[in-house]
């Protein structure tokens, strides 16, 4: 018995690539499709679950609380998640080059909400979040990753949603390979816990 080996014909291959091409066209086009995912089949992008390795911590611990300390916006973003619930301070309070553009006030927020339809609500000082998750994300073509830390909203209305906290946080640099957060102390502080004697 013979076994033939099974191969895709150049012109069949060149049809399908070309089916392909139109598909991902006619998908940012039409806004079905985001440019990060055309982008991540481009350059092999990777998410990973890190919740579990310390390394990946940076400067959060993974299940201790941090407290906000400036009332900040809930803000429906996306990335290469596609959407996403960020927690997003005012203007005046985070460094250029945040990812997200937000009113410089909660003030300037209320005057037109009209304005700024992804914020999708607000967290109030003294919210405690605490660290869930770590999520790496990066592309293997260029060797670069970051870490993004997701808190849970432990108090208040909002208690229980689940936001991105990275541009509450800061990084060391983009210059590095693999990107760790630490929380902003003039956005989030650790709670310290206190031992009860028995």
């Amino acid at each position: 018995m013979s076994t033939k080996c099974a191969f895709i014909p150049k012109y069949t291959l060149a049809r399908i690539c070309t089916k392909a091409l139109v598909v991902c066209i006619y998908g940012l086009v039409s806004g079905c499709v985001t440019n990060g995912f055309v982008l991540s089949l481009l350059i092999g992008e990777y998410t990973e679950d890190v919740t579990g390795k310390a390394a990946y911590a940076g400067g959060y611990k993974v299940g201790a609380d941090y407290e906000l300390q400036v009332d900040s916006f809930i803000y429906e973003g996306s990335d290469w998640r596609r959407k996403q619930l960020f927690l997003e301070p005012p203007e005046q309070y985070t460094p250029p080059g945040g990812h997200f553009t937000v009113p410089q006030t909660l003030e300037m927020y209320h005057e037109e909400p009209r304005k700024w339809p992804n914020i999708k609500g607000i967290v109030a000082k003294g919210t405690k979040f605490r660290v869930v998750k770590l999520i790496r994300h990066g592309a293997h073509s260029i060797s670069w990753s970051v870490v993004y830390v997701i808190g849970e909203i432990q108090n208040g209305p909002c208690k229980g949603k689940q936001l991105d906290l990275l541009d509450a946080s800061i990084s060391p640099g983009d210059d590095v390979p693999l990107e760790l957060q630490e929380p902003n102390p003039d956005i989030l502080r650790l709670v310290e816990s206190v031992d009860i004697p028995k």
